[in-house]
């Protein structure tokens, strides 16, 4: 799912400006990158599979993935909203 985050997150970057995503997005996909290394896992045959069954694993990645960009931009919306709170309540 952090494949498809980063993924989708790459993809929206070249359109508007989201640098406050990569902090929150970049530390995770490379824990889980460096996971691999020590979890290898296995393959899973698609023998006796429906042939939905890469769609419903394709569809269910995407849906993770939006979840989670999701995620992070309503921490960053929150830590704006905070922030631009902490400011108004500042006198000039």
């Amino acid at each position: 799912a952090l494949w498809m985050t980063v993924s989708a997150y790459v993809l929206e970057n070249r359109s508007f400006a989201l640098g406050g995503l990569k902090i929150l997005l970049l530390p995770p996909a490379m824990l889980a990158v460096s996971l691999t290394a020590l979890f290898p896992g296995s393959l899973i045959p698609l023998a006796g599979k429906t042939q939905m069954f890469p769609w419903h694993v394709a569809i269910a990645l995407l849906a993770y993935s939006t979840l989670t960009i999701a995620a992070f931009h309503a921490a960053i919306m929150s830590l704006q909203d905070k922030h631009l709170h902490k400011l108004r309540a500042q006198p000039v």
